[in-house]
């Protein structure tokens, strides 16, 4: 009797350590934002989502992908409720948790036909030009208060609805607008996930509003975890980098790595 006893102890301890230590559900939180952040419970959630799942999946963590408003997200990250937003810069939410590591970079371009001469010189030139514009984006400080300026005037046309960007595409390929603002990774995916090849030949960049931002996966300050999932997120990145997942992630979404 005391063998079996000792031998039921045994291999109830054995379990017991083979089991992952402190799996966790990590809930991540963002507004649709493709392709850094796409459709929750799609086969393409997002590049960054998808990094998060490779990263916290080899700990036996579950990472759990939600969308939300952007500030609301943030304000219920801060609070607790998630554990992350996604997508984020340090200036949306400086007293969060950031890894070492980005995730990414974002950058304001400036899109025209091929053959227009026109360049973006900061937001005077702007005032030669037709712009295009998405309803509810925050572009930068400058940008956003040309654009709160000219309300309702043909020289800014905002586009809104489910595809704002091919709104966009559409109007300067007719000639309704002659520039449109849009993040180059947004604006890649976009086309390519579309097969819009002609649309790639039609249009090229002319000029940016400043150089590329780095883009997080910001941990709540309210988590006493938040310290050691943005360590293991960073490690993880470095170790996708080095074995080529990355690279064979972001050829998925259209993009290179931004490093």
């Amino acid at each position: 009797m005391k063998v079996k006893c000792f031998l039921s102890l045994f291999f109830f301890i054995c379990i017991i350590y083979a089991l992952p230590v402190s799996a966790d559900q990590i809930v991540v939180i963002a507004d649709p934002w493709c392709p850094f952040t796409c459709e929750p419970g799609s086969a393409d959630p997002g590049y960054m989502i998808e990094i998060a799942q490779a990263v916290f999946t080899k700990s036996g963590h579950t990472v759990v992908y939600k969308n939300l408003e952007w500030k609301k997200a943030i304000e219920e990250t801060r609070k607790g409720k998630y554990t992350a937003i996604v997508g984020g810069i340090k200036s949306d939410a400086p007293d969060f948790i950031y890894p070492d590591k980005s995730e990414g970079t974002s950058q304001n371009v400036f899109f025209i036909k091929k053959g227009t001469s026109w360049k973006y010189n900061g937001i005077d030139s702007l005032k030669k030009v037709k712009l295009g514009v998405i309803q509810g984006y925050s572009y930068s400080e400058a940008l956003d208060k040309y654009i709160a300026d000219n309300p309702g005037k043909p020289d800014v046309q905002v586009a809104s609805g489910d595809t704002p960007l091919q709104q966009n595409i559409d109007r300067l390929m007719k000639g309704q607008i002659d520039v449109f603002i849009e993040d180059p990774s947004v604006y890649g995916n976009y086309c390519g996930s579309k097969n819009l090849i002609k649309v790639l030949g039609a249009i090229q960049a002319a000029g940016s509003d400043g150089p590329p931002e780095k883009i997080y996966i910001a941990f709540s300050p309210a988590n006493p975890k938040s310290k050691g999932y943005a360590t293991e997120l960073s490690a993880g990145i470095v170790r996708m980098r080095k074995s080529g997942e990355l690279k064979k992630l972001l050829s998925k979404y259209y993009l290179k790595d931004w490093e």
